[in-house]
């Protein structure tokens, strides 16, 4: 792809219904962001839906004079569920909160801002009162061709599309990355209710780097401030990384669970958001491993042993994600052997 096919300079021409229009939008963006949302998808299978009949995605997050406007983007009204509902209600006291309708046809992008009077007669109040969201320009540039690999991209689509899940991770990136121009924004993966209590989840895979003789993790310092405001309002916030068994970037990591020599070395540990890691020591990480931005990155240093196991990647354990949950497992030790592999 080059600039004179961009997708996000011909937006209007393309339609997210049609496949060759959601593989070409998917490879405006860096093979890694894609393979991310593969590994979403896995942590859904391997994890998630063990644990939870419900969970809700398609949540953006826009920083705003030191709050956030808060978007669930979504095609059609049906979309919305109960959780949905109830997550809205939960955020509408602490922000802008908006139900933002990004038509596939890539031509209209409408919305409402949501109250709780809203709920009971939304399809009415949505006919009363939405509004356009004009598209905003310049559109983020295309990341370096090293940085779109096509053998990793048509691995990622493939493997989106036989779960159904490529239009949907197209349409998100044909709005963040085509709609909303170069403006800051970041997503949540998942948000589930348990005993009352509202959980986010942000999922990655990883491989740790090390400083001394201890091993970290970084997490990306908007991020960082994101889920620190949903701690402070409330939700837990859950860091979850699916861990690489081998440290090169030429690895793709859809390999991790498709290939034994990979997934047998592969890990599920996860670690809940605290006030520490924005009080800890920042690093500035270059562009390449952003999955947004073509500038570096500043984030912030966890600990190894602040991770709890869950278990191994594709192991049978129905109840790893509500043991973490309900506080039966345990830190790392700091002397934990990282689980690791030779180059290829």
């Amino acid at each position: 792809m080059d600039d004179i096919d961009d997708p996000g300079k011909f937006l209007g021409n393309f339609d997210l219904s049609n496949f060759a229009h959601q593989e070409k939008i998917i490879f405006r963006d860096k093979h890694t962001r894609i393979e991310g949302l593969c590994s979403e998808a896995v942590f859904v299978s391997d994890l998630l839906a063990d644990a939870f009949t419900e969970f809700s995605s398609g949540w953006w997050f826009k920083p705003a004079n030191g709050r956030y406007k808060i978007l669930k983007l979504i095609t059609a009204l049906r979309e919305i569920t109960p959780l949905d509902f109830k997550l809205l209600d939960f955020f509408a006291p602490h922000g802008e909160v908006f139900i933002v309708l990004f038509k596939t046809n890539c031509k209209q992008c409408e919305g409402i801002r949501y109250s709780s009077n809203t709920r009971d007669n939304l399809a009415e109040y949505w006919t009363q009162n939405r509004r356009s969201f004009s598209r905003h320009f310049p559109i983020p540039r295309l990341p370096a061709k090293e940085q779109r690999n096509s053998g990793r991209l048509t691995q990622a689509v493939e493997f989106l599309n036989a779960r159904g899940l490529l239009q949907q991770a197209a349409i998100a990136s044909a709005f963040v990355s085509c709609w909303l121009g170069n403006q800051i924004i970041f997503d949540v993966d998942f948000f589930v209710e348990c005993a009352g209590r509202i959980y986010a989840f942000e999922i990655k895979q990883k491989y740790p780097f090390r400083s001394g003789s201890r091993f970290y993790f970084g997490l990306n310092k908007g991020e960082a401030h994101l889920h620190k405001f949903l701690s402070k309002i409330g939700a837990r916030s859950v860091h979850v990384i699916l861990t690489k068994p081998v440290l090169t970037e030429k690895v793709p990591s859809i390999d991790l669970y498709t290939k034994s020599e990979y997934r047998d070395l592969t890990l599920w540990i996860a670690t809940e958001h605290s006030e520490a890691i924005t009080r800890g020591k920042q690093r500035l990480a270059p562009s390449k491993t952003s999955i947004y931005a073509n500038t570096p990155m500043r984030y912030y240093e966890i600990p190894l042993s602040n991770f709890h196991l869950l278990k191994k990647f594709g192991e049978r354990k129905p109840q790893a994600l509500l043991d973490f949950i309900n506080g039966k497992t345990s830190p790392l030790p700091e002397n934990f052997l990282y689980p690791c592999k030779n180059k290829p």
